[in-house]
Formats: C-alpha cells, structure tokens, sequence
C-alpha cells in the first residue's frame, strides 16, 4: 500500500479549468513525470489566454492539498501548476505578465482610481468592467497586485514611484486606516497601506542618489 501511495505522488500535478466555483471543485488535475512535457500546453494556454495574475499558493483545492502551487488567472480560464513546472518556464511566465501589468499600468494608472497593493503572494492585476452591450468592457485599473517575491513587479513600482517623486522632494503619510498618499510636488499617488514601507524605501535611496550626484 504504501509503495501504491508513493507512486502516485511521483510526478508533478497541473490542471486546466473555467475561472469558476464549479471548476474549482469539479475540475481533476493531470499528473507529468518531466516538467518539460508540458511546454506545448504551457504554451498553447499562453497564447489563447491574456494572464492578469500570477498567485504561488499552498492548498490550492482538497486534491492539491500540500503542493506548493503557482496558479495563472485570465478572465475565463485558470491553469494551475506545481512549483517546479512554473520554475521551468518562470522567465517567459513572468515576462508575460510583467508586460502585461505595464500595458495597464500605462494605460490606466493615470486615472487615479487604482489601488497598488504590495504583497508576498501575487503578482499582476484586476481591470474594472462596465457591463455594455451584454459584454464587459474594460473601464480602468481596479488594482495592481506587487510581489515582493517578484524582482520585476519590484521594478515596475520604484518606476511608478519615481515618475510621481520626479525631480522634487516627496513625502508619504497615511491618509485614514487602509489609504497612503505619496506626493511630491503637484503630483500624488494614493496606495494600499501594505506599499508603505516599500515606498518609504524607494524615497529614502531616491533622496541619497541625489545627495551623491
């Protein structure tokens, strides 16, 4: 029995399913012996499917119960993986979504209605819809998740800080129990308050790279 047991965790666990409840609980995984078979997959999810976010997770469902799992999100469809396959492909993952959440960013962020949340778990983003002609049209930038975890959503921050600080002074302080206002100058930006230490951070090596020029 046990010998059954351990083969049947050898292997690396995946699924594909609907962004939805009834997948979440239905849905069964598929199991690869090498995280390289999956690259045709991989791939051909890539490309039919825009990633919003990117979540690294234990517990992901009662069959994936102690995997570390890294979980991709579009609007309609989810591919979840163990760690090791997201480690094989990690650079084009992650590349993806970075250009993904800079597309938004630059489109959308000057709204001044999305909130950046920084975190340990997420990278990537949230849109907002407005329903029109019984579709969903993207609206603005809801959020904008920041992985600390994540040397590329770190970049892409320090660049939105430093576009705010731009040749001035900037300070940040907390405007009520969940908001931070960054400003310098005429230009703010307002932030979750788990972006505050990160943010302080970037200001305190923006002013002493100042002090050394």
């Amino acid at each position: 029995m046990k010998k059954l047991f351990e083969k049947e965790k050898e292997g690396f666990m995946y699924r594909i399913r609907e962004n939805t409840t009834e997948a979440y609980i239905k849905e069964g995984y598929e199991r690869i012996n090498d995280a390289s078979m999956i690259a045709p997959i991989l791939g051909d999810f890539l490309r039919k499917n825009k990633i919003n976010t990117m979540s690294k997770l234990m517990r992901v469902s009662e069959k994936a119960w102690d995997k570390h799992m890294v979980v991709l999100k579009s609007d309609d469809f989810v591919f979840e993986m163990e760690e090791p396959i997201y480690n094989r492909y990690r650079e084009e993952i992650d590349q993806i979504l970075e250009n993904n959440m800079k597309e938004a960013v630059n489109k959308y962020l000057s709204d001044g209605k999305t909130r950046i949340l920084v975190n340990f778990t997420t990278s990537g983003l949230e849109y907002e819809k407005n329903e029109e002609n019984k579709s969903e049209k993207i609206s603005g930038l809801k959020e904008l998740y920041i992985s600390y975890t994540n040397p590329l959503d770190i970049n892409l921050f320090k660049n939105i800080v430093l576009n705010v600080i731009g040749n001035d002074d900037a300070s940040v302080s907390f405007l009520n129990s969940t908001d931070i206002l960054l400003k310098s100058g005429n230009r703010s930006l307002v932030l979750d308050k788990s972006a505050y230490e990160l943010t302080n951070d970037i200001i305190k090596e923006h002013k002493n790279l100042n002090k050394n020029m």
